[in-house]
């Protein structure tokens, strides 16, 4: 089983890492890596509004 993960890691090591590195240094992949992170709070609150939303639905007990 070490092996076969070494043997997949050499692999991409060896493969995969160099060409990925240089894709990842184009200014506009890391704007879109910058846009993705910077949506990630956004995504957490709307869905944190979205289940307190669901909620009332869910135990009808809470609603007033």
């Amino acid at each position: 089983m070490d092996s076969s993960n070494n043997k997949l890691f050499k692999f991409m090591n060896n493969h995969l890492m160099g060409p990925m590195g240089k894709l990842a240094s184009f200014r506009i992949v890391r704007g879109v890596m910058a846009a993705g992170m910077a949506s990630i709070p956004f995504t957490i609150v709307g869905s944190m509004f979205l289940i307190i939303n669901v909620l009332p639905q869910s135990f009808p007990a809470l609603v007033g």
